[in-house]
């Protein structure tokens, strides 16, 4: 009986993921109406800690630092959006889950990580600032970085007072947000499609975007610290090559474009026809990427020393 129903679970989620799963399943990383960070068990666990950091310093009371029981073990922090967090996946498919296991399992690394859906390149600085406080141990920080990264949300997301500092000086008129807060776009604007609102963020010096992502390019890391541009390796945007050329320009380690996944891994690039995240397979090849990465550059055995 309870084989039958695992076989059932299986095709379901393979044949007709958009029917039973899509939007709806906590394991597969959704969040509905009323379901909290708790529901997510371990794919959530760094996120409520970082925000109960947050919450702790904001109410006066002694934030709890945090770092590894284990001595020696390779601590990475890994940073980004719905790539990062998994959306339309399992735990176990994920390719923050499949990476720690290529390095060895929690006994020799323990991978962190700071993914939620909608946060951009703002947020994931601020998340960065905040990590840095409360896990001094990091060995490595991975950015997961896509081409609509410098369209705006809500700016409370984090750290209001951290992010006012980088909006700072950035007082240009025209601001392009994403589209669940498209009332804030200008009026032409809101009738943009993705990639519209998308280039005009990389293209558009006087905009908003543009200024505060030259702010936030001089202050993330070069040092201990790796971008990995998803969906170079499958196609590319425009937006996405400057996103790489403005990285690369100030020193920062990218892995982008090479090497090529593929013509099979393309056809099956996102989870089903409706969720258009990374596969389980995509996530694989995001692992391998990393694995390949870490190793070629000895990094793990060079914290050792």
């Amino acid at each position: 009986m309870a084989l039958s129903v695992v076989v059932c679970y299986q095709v379901a989620e393979r044949y007709y993921f958009d029917l039973f799963f899509y939007q709806r399943s906590a394991a597969h990383g959704y969040f509905s109406p009323g379901r909290k960070y708790e529901a997510f068990g371990k794919r959530a666990a760094e996120m409520i800690q970082l925000h109960q950091f947050i919450q702790d310093k904001k109410e006066g009371r002694q934030p709890t630092v945090l770092g590894t029981s284990t001595p020696h073990r390779f601590t990475i922090a890994v940073i980004g959006d719905s790539y990062v967090w998994g959306q339309g996946l399992r735990e176990n498919d994920r390719f923050t889950h499949v990476l720690e296991k290529m390095l060895g399992g929690e006994s020799k690394v323990k991978i962190l990580s700071y993914g939620m859906a909608g946060d951009n390149i703002f947020d994931n600085y601020l998340k960065y600032q905040i990590i840095l406080e409360q896990h001094p141990d990091v060995d490595l920080f991975i950015f997961g970085i896509v081409d609509n990264d410098l369209l705006f949300n809500n700016a409370d997301r984090y750290d209001p007072d951290a992010y006012a500092q980088i909006e700072h000086g950035c007082d240009q008129i025209r601001a392009i947000y994403d589209f669940p807060y498209n009332d804030k776009n200008p009026v032409d604007a809101q009738a943009y499609d993705l990639h519209q609102r998308v280039d005009e963020t990389f293209t558009n010096p006087n905009t908003k975007n543009y200024c505060m992502f030259q702010t936030v390019l001089s202050k993330l890391p070069t040092q201990r610290a790796v971008y990995i541009a998803f969906d170079s390796f499958f196609w590319q945007t425009s937006a996405l090559s400057e996103y790489v050329n403005e990285l690369k320009k100030t020193g920062k380690n990218v892995l982008a474009d090479q090497p090529d996944s593929g013509e099979e891994l393309r056809v099956n690039y996102t989870v089903s026809k409706r969720e258009e995240h990374p596969s389980a397979a995509a996530n694989r090849f995001f692992a391998q990427i990393l694995y390949d990465y870490i190793m070629t550059h000895h990094l793990i055995d060079q914290a050792e020393k």
